[in-house]
């Protein structure tokens, strides 16, 4: 008897979290295919025998002509990953043996988009967003640490929000980012000013506001306890209204803004991949279409038009 999709979904989901993806990836699947689920039943499909090539192209069909609440469609890249994540899903069904025929052989997705980091900060902005956290006492000394990592770091905000103090060695000027992106630890420099700023932190703000509950972490929110990546991105949003900064996203300036600064100075490719933890150094090879700075150098150093 066929397994509902209901019921192939949720041995799908043990079977991730028993290969160690974690939670928030789960979490990911789990709501990127319940819309297909949805779909399936408004469409009277309840087996996952029953689910078919054509279903799978009118799934594609439906998304594209989906509007969200604010009545936009959905972009490429969203698209994509909602038929991926379903082409996945039936690809483990087959490899389980829960189903004799993958559907999803020869559906083809579309191809990613080719897109370009958004909001590099200027040395300026930087700045001026860093001046605002004097102005909030012990908190913005801790907001300002946070600042600080990000930009010295390049790091992604899941990976701040576990360091601890154990972390950090304010001596070596070197942070350890424990179960980075798929599970990777990787050691990487910080500024010294930025070691400086950490040990500041850690034996003032952060003493005096710990708790039993507090454990290990480094930074802490304002309940004394760990902060969540959710709340990492409203804090760093904040400090770039207030400066007045008119530039999209969050945590991510700071990691876009390392990677460019680094390549415009002159640092390796392969340097800015492991400093920011991309697996594919085709990833971090984005960053070499970001920088207009390294382009008009480079055109007025060797195109015969430019050179008097």
């Amino acid at each position: 008897m066929s397994l509902t999709i209901e019921a192939a979904l949720s041995l799908y989901y043990q079977e991730c979290i028993a290969r160690e993806q974690s939670p928030r990836t789960v979490e990911g699947k789990r709501s990127t295919l319940n819309q297909f689920l949805n779909f399936c039943h408004s469409n009277g499909i309840i087996t996952l025998n029953a689910v078919a090539l054509a279903h799978l192209r009118g799934y594609q069909h439906f998304l594209i002509e989906y509007r969200t609440k604010q009545g936009k469609p959905l972009d490429v890249a969203t698209r994509r990953n909602k038929l991926v994540a379903i082409r996945e899903f039936l690809r483990r069904m087959f490899l389980m043996d829960h189903i004799d025929v993958n559907p999803a052989d020869k559906f083809e997705v579309p191809k990613r988009p080719k897109r370009l980091p958004s909001g590099i900060l200027t040395e300026d902005e930087i700045a001026a967003i860093f001046k605002q956290t004097a102005l909030h006492g012990e908190n913005g000394l801790r907001d300002k640490a946070i600042l600080e990592l990000y930009y010295a770091s390049g790091m992604r905000r899941a990976e701040l929000s576990k360091l601890t103090l154990n972390d950090v060695d304010v001596n070596k000027n070197l942070v350890r980012i424990n179960d980075g992106k798929g599970h990777k630890d990787r050691v990487v420099p910080i500024a010294s000013r930025t070691a400086k700023l950490l040990l500041e932190y850690a034996n003032t703000a952060r003493k005096n506001n710990a708790t039993f509950q507090s454990g290990e972490w480094l930074f802490l929110n304002n309940r004394s306890q760990q902060f969540s990546p959710k709340q990492l991105s409203s804090l760093v949003r904040k400090y770039v209204i207030r400066a007045g900064v008119n530039r999209k996203g969050a945590c991510n300036l700071y990691r876009h803004t390392a990677a460019t600064q680094m390549l415009e100075n002159g640092a390796d490719i392969r340097v800015i991949q492991e400093q920011l933890g991309h697996a594919d150094l085709s990833t971090t090879q984005v960053y070499t279409k970001v920088s207009n700075k390294l382009l008009v150098d480079t055109y007025h150093r060797t195109h015969p038009a430019a050179i008097e």
